[in-house]
């Protein structure tokens, strides 16, 4: 079993693995979270999502840069 840990941990990328060992975030949700939480769910099943193109144009960009950014290495430090 110990083999197969360190063998999954190896594939899994540097912010896989800090996403694995972060903290479970237990607080608890405020009736202020909850009524925005549950306002966001109405709205998307009212209305629907928000295009990714209409996302990017807001950001400035477009989705042959969002591609491009996506395809681009990571450095360890900017994980």
């Amino acid at each position: 079993m110990s083999a197969v840990r360190g063998l999954l941990e190896t594939m899994l990328s540097p912010l896989d693995r800090r996403l694995a060992l972060a903290p479970i975030d237990d607080e608890p949700v405020t009736p202020d979270e909850a009524a925005a939480i549950q306002a966001g769910i109405t709205s998307l099943e009212q209305n629907g999502g928000v295009p990714l193109e209409a996302v990017l144009a807001d950001l400035g960009t477009t989705i042959d840069d969002f591609h491009k950014m996506a395809d681009a290495p990571v450095s360890e430090d900017a994980a």
